[in-house]
């Protein structure tokens, strides 16, 4: 029995059911990187509209003092650490 399950299995005739999902998944894989680029180059389009000067002005008096909040450094910290934790288990599963 042990020899049995140790040998590779014979191929199994499936009429290109195979050949035509792996086509789909392609495809599908495809739309949704496009569907991708699309959605990003329109929330991008909003800031070509703002107003540059004014809003420059603007951060220049609220980044002092959103650099100085210590809850949302604390919160920014926890956000990359998270991505990294991410990335870290991505690595793993990759490797197994």
């Amino acid at each position: 029995m042990d020899e049995l399950l140790a040998g590779p299995l014979p191929d199994i005739s499936d009429d290109g059911f195979s050949a035509r999902v792996m086509v789909r998944v392609g495809q599908e894989r495809e739309r949704d990187r496009i569907l991708t680029y699309v959605v990003l180059a329109l929330a991008a389009l909003p800031a070509l509209l703002l107003p540059v000067p004014r809003l420059s002005a603007e951060l220049s008096s609220l980044l002092p003092l959103i650099a100085s909040s210590g809850p949302l450094a604390a919160a920014v910290g926890l956000i990359l650490l998270t991505l990294s934790l991410e990335d870290l288990i991505r690595e793993r599963q990759r490797k197994l």
